[in-house]
């Protein structure tokens, strides 16, 4: 049978028992407090861990993204420095060129220069005998015009002669006519072609028979005067003369006489 003294000792035990417990308990509850505010403040962590990492990660796409773009931009300025340096070298070949031309076109520009006052000194001289020409152009001119006047003259006492003749021959009805002579020696031919409309004959005399311009040609037919003619052309073998004298209008006819008596 249990006595009091077991009982109290059952008492005893239990409460020392209990007491373990109750400081199991709290140990526990403690630990698991602890666990818990560790394990709490370890998720808070890793919360703050995984948004600096979704933060690093958010960054390092950024980086990529900008690391390509600095890619494609390292692409571009490596193609415009090789599109650069390609026109870097052709406007060096360029400017070389154009320096070679240009040490050329200054050597020829000197040599001109050169020419150039060997060619001004030359017009002076032209201009002082053009000048001087001028003067004895002018000297010629009034020679001429009192040579001209003095023809003029000769010519209306020509006329005036004339006139005297012609009344003479109507007054005695006689016909006056010149009769040519050949001379012994004298080049004779004939009148090949005549025109009218530019007062010209065409001779069978040429070159080969030592006619010059400027000589007169006498025409007649069977030894009677019909005019003259002056050499303006010649040809091999034969020459062409303007009329300028006539006895009577159209008297020169083709296959005419002529003879040549110089000018």
């Amino acid at each position: 049978m249990l006595n009091i003294t077991n009982i109290s000792g059952i008492f005893k035990e239990m409460k020392h028992t209990t007491i373990i417990f109750i400081a199991v308990i709290i140990v526990l509850t403690v630990f698991t407090l602890v666990l818990y505010s560790g394990f709490k403040k370890e998720m808070a962590e890793k919360a703050t861990l995984q948004s600096k990492l979704a933060e690093i990660m958010k960054e390092r796409k950024q980086l990529s993204e900008e690391v390509e773009d600095l890619k494609v931009i390292k692409n571009d300025l490596e193609l415009k420095a090789g599109e650069l340096e390609t026109q870097a070298r052709l406007i060096s070949e360029n400017y070389e060129r154009e320096k070679s031309q240009n040490d050329a076109i200054r050597a020829e520009l000197k040599e001109k220069t050169e020419k150039y006052g060997g060619i001004e000194s030359r017009l002076e001289a032209v201009a002082s005998e053009k000048d001087m020409l001028q003067e004895l152009l002018d000297a010629e001119k009034v020679k001429y015009s009192k040579l001209k006047e003095s023809v003029d003259r000769l010519i209306e006492v020509k006329d005036v002669l004339e006139d005297k003749v012609r009344d003479i021959i109507n007054k005695q009805g006689i016909e006056l006519e010149r009769i040519v002579v050949k001379a012994e020696g004298e080049l004779e031919g004939k009148v090949l072609v005549v025109n009218r409309e530019y007062n010209f004959i065409v001779v069978d005399m040429g070159v080969k028979d030592d006619v010059g311009l400027g000589d007169f040609l006498t025409v007649f037919r069977s030894g009677k005067y019909l005019g003259e003619a002056q050499i303006e052309k010649i040809y091999d073998t034969m020459s062409a003369a303007t009329i300028v004298k006539e006895n009577k209008p159209k008297a020169i006819m083709v296959d005419d006489n002529v003879i040549m008596r110089g000018n």
